[in-house]
């Protein structure tokens, strides 16, 4: 697996802990990537991605949020924006 240099939005698809998610994941930085709020629309959270990593920003994402109290049992998708 080769670095990859990023700039890629996520959307992060949460029904309940959106407020708490926002302010996890904006100015985040873990794994080499950042992580910026960009807007919410409905259960869409919005999120720009820079940096550069071996990881998959995505599995980053999840992996935050699945480390919190709440994330354990919380129902959420994370997915690149195409």
């Amino acid at each position: 697996m080769t670095k990859g240099r990023y700039c890629v939005k996520i959307i992060v698809k949460a029904p309940l802990k959106a407020e708490n998610i926002q302010q996890l994941l904006d100015g985040a930085e873990d794994e080499g990537f950042t992580f910026r709020f960009v807007e919410k629309k409905g259960f869409e959270m919005e999120f720009e991605v820079t940096g550069e990593s071996f990881a998959d920003p995505v599995d980053v994402v999840k992996a935050l949020i699945k480390a919190t109290d709440y994330g354990k049992g919380l129902y959420f998708s994370v997915v690149i924006k195409k």
